[in-house]
């Protein structure tokens, strides 16, 4: 699995489409020549060595680490978001206020969690 396929299963939990996977590799093949090759590396080295990269991805983000890494997540949900398949995971079109606030109240809570396993990923990167 290359690092788009995980990238996008870390966020959709399905496969990526073809197409975008060929977006992400030319934006990111012209986006991201400015970072160091340590920089590289360590992103490189993060894909390989995490399985939860979505809770890494936050911790990293919240604490100004691996910025390639976060940077990829970043492009992967703007070219995502122009997909009809993803409509639903930008777009609230439902009308339940119950509904709602639990999800938002479940995500903020899967959100917690993912934060405190990414700090401990965030340590296996920095070790």
């Amino acid at each position: 699995m290359d690092e788009a396929e995980k990238i996008y299963y870390a966020l959709f939990k399905k496969e990526i489409p073809l197409k975008l996977k060929r977006h992400f590799h030319e934006a990111a093949s012209r986006l991201f020549t400015s970072y160091s090759r340590e920089r590289k590396e360590e992103c490189r080295r993060a894909l390989v060595e995490v399985t939860d990269i979505e809770a890494l991805e936050l911790a990293a983000r919240i604490h100004n680490k691996l910025p390639l890494l976060v940077s990829k997540f970043r492009l992967m949900v703007y070219l995502s978001e122009t997909l009809p398949q993803n409509i639903n995971y930008f777009l609230n079109l439902q009308d339940k206020k119950f509904k709602g606030k639990g999800i938002v109240f479940f995500s903020g809570l899967r959100s917690l969690i993912k934060y405190i396993k990414g700090i401990f990923l965030l340590k296996k990167i920095y070790v």
